[in-house]
């Protein structure tokens, strides 16, 4: 017997019970199987389309979105809206430096606003910013100081030693 005109294989669905499916008509396991795949079909259909959809907007508000305009400076009446600011351009990854450019404020101003607000988690972040500032790398061996410095502690101690030796 030729196997061309033979019916194609049919896989059991999961939530066909076994005892059904070896005993149904090969119809009435084919109307099943259309079903099931309708379904399976619709929801993949409706899966697409709402990540198409969430594309989109993702894209529209890239396309809209401008973090390096410059915004008036608030004033202390509006901590509510710089912290929804700082919250919403952390969603997208913004950087520190964009965040306050956008704000128009110092790290320092922020810092103190968002401690006085309650949000810890703002204030470390933007005292690492202002405390960064605050230091330079000595010279001789690259322990953080004071931009007032000129070397660390030892390193100004051997400098000394070094003026006393040779003005000897």
């Amino acid at each position: 017997m030729s196997t061309d005109l033979a019916a194609p294989p049919q896989i059991r669905p999961p939530h066909i019970p076994r005892d059904w499916w070896y005993r149904a008509s090969w119809h009435a396991r084919q109307q099943v199987l259309d079903a099931h795949n309708r379904t399976i079909r619709a929801e993949q259909e409706r899966i697409a389309a709402l990540r198409a959809t969430v594309e989109a907007a993702k894209a529209e508000h890239i396309a809209t979105y401008r973090p390096h305009e410059a915004t008036p400076a608030p004033t202390k009446s509006e901590p509510e809206r710089i912290i929804d600011t700082i919250d919403e351009m952390l969603t997208w990854a913004a950087s520190v430096e964009d965040i306050l450019r956008e704000l128009g404020m110092t790290a320092g101003a922020l810092e103190k606003r968002m401690r006085l607000a309650g949000r810890r988690d703002l204030s470390r972040m933007f005292a690492a910013v202002r405390n960064a500032s605050r230091y330079k790398p000595c010279p001789d061996c690259g322990k953080k100081i004071t931009h007032s410095s000129a070397h660390c502690r030892p390193c100004s101690f051997r400098a000394k030693e070094r003026k006393a030796e040779v003005a000897a």
